[in-house]
């Protein structure tokens, strides 16, 4: 981050102007975070969506690590605490039912995790920005940077001036495009994912999420929420395949899929509500070596997109969000060390997202194998993993 605008604004006591493109989970947890940590700053939100509630906010997350402690630096955890599920155990199956590999929660602070609605997630977060602006109805689609100011423009030619560009509007980024010009990419995975308003009781749905893997490659991910049951079924599939299905047609084949795997799949299946059946094409990108370009800075998926089968996503989001403010509260307070915070930061964004973007793939990968043989050795190596689990467990609890 150049120090001589910083240096200006903050000898002549005038605020910083901070533009955010991106009202999601990394852009609101920066807000939120820069309205504790630097009320003073100017923080102005652009988000495509026409309202906060234009656009269903999809499944739940599971929040853990770093992203557990950002919620409790925030002093949010009490508010999502009254909805939140602990989860107890991750069970992975065949499609037969064969357990395969369990992994029970421990009680250590950090490797706890927290399921939340990401609705309910965004619903405090808009809470906690309290008076700062969101701009609705407003599409990023570049910038253009001088020694005084950044242009952020978006769609319609509207544009705004500000000091500091935040981008954090998703995989599809165009300031990311800008910024490094890379192409996303497709994994060969599609989700057909829906709701069940019903209640089953099965021990499976006891201890938090499951997940049944295909002898086809495909796969189911399943979880109990307060009032349904949420069910992703995914598959190998064309990218643009399953795009102008309808809600009823996806379900059918969702049904039809899963119709011979263990309970309680297919009667979760059965009990779906149509309104609630969406596809969601799976894209990664390959880790970046850098997320600025001067006063230009790409955080969440903006700056590591990748596909949810690390659970890695917004957990990755809430701890850019609170690092950049912390970034920016320094900087207001000691401008001299702006570009060396800039830099640690930088590195530490892309160290983390590579690591987690290449870790999704590669789960994305192993869940997924197609060829048997693949699947016997993925099977077999969960197995035994199964089973140090068990002897270190029996050993702690003596």
């Amino acid at each position: 981050m150049p120090r001589d605008t910083t240096r200006r604004k903050c000898g002549t006591g005038e605020a910083l102007r901070i533009g955010v493109v991106g009202a999601g989970i990394s852009g609101l947890t920066f807000a939120a975070a820069m309205r504790r940590l630097s009320p003073a700053t100017n923080v102005e939100l652009y988000e495509r969506d026409e309202s906060a509630t234009s656009r269903r906010q999809g499944y739940s997350l599971g929040l853990k690590g770093d992203a557990g402690l950002t919620v409790k630096t925030l002093d949010l955890y009490d508010l999502l605490a009254k909805e939140a599920i602990t989860i107890t155990n991750f069970v992975i199956c065949d499609q037969r039912g064969a357990r395969l590999l369990e992994l029970p929660a421990t009680g250590r602070v950090k490797r706890l995790t927290q399921r939340v609605r990401r609705q309910s997630l965004r619903h405090t977060l808009l809470g906690a920005i309290s008076d700062t602006p969101i701009h609705f109805g407003m599409a990023g689609t570049g910038y253009r940077q001088n020694s005084d100011a950044i242009e952020a423009q978006f769609m319609n030619r509207q544009s705004v001036r500000t000091d500091y560009l935040i981008a954090c509007e998703g995989v599809a980024s165009p300031i990311r495009q800008q910024v490094i010009g890379d192409a996303k990419r497709y994994l060969g995975l599609t989700a057909i994912v829906g709701d069940a308003p019903i209640k089953i009781e099965h021990s499976l749905l006891e201890g938090g999420y499951f997940m049944s893997l295909g002898d086809d490659g495909s796969s189911v991910f399943c979880y109990r929420e307060t009032d349904s049951i949420h069910l992703s079924y995914t598959v190998h599939v064309a990218e643009d395949a399953l795009r102008t299905h309808t809600p009823a047609a996806l379900l059918r084949r969702l049904q039809q899929a899963t119709q011979a795997w263990h309970a309680p799949i297919p009667a979760v299946a059965i009990g779906i509500d149509p309104s609630t059946v969406v596809a969601r094409g799976y894209y990664d990108k390959e880790p970046t070596t850098r997320v600025r370009d001067g006063r230009v800075c790409l955080i969440g998926d903006a700056a590591h997109p990748m596909c949810p089968f690390q659970g890695q996503g917004a957990n990755m989001a809430m701890v850019d969000g609170l690092k950049l403010a912390q970034l920016f509260a320094d900087l207001v307070a000691r401008p001299a060390e702006a570009e060396l915070n800039a830099e640690a930061l930088e590195r530490d964004i892309v160290s983390r997202g590579r690591k987690a973007v290449l870790a999704s793939r590669r789960a994305a990968k192993q869940f997924h194998a197609t060829h048997r043989f693949s699947q016997r050795v993925r099977n077999a190596g969960f197995r035994f993993s199964n089973t140090v689990i068990k002897i270190v467990h029996n050993m702690s609890a003596v």
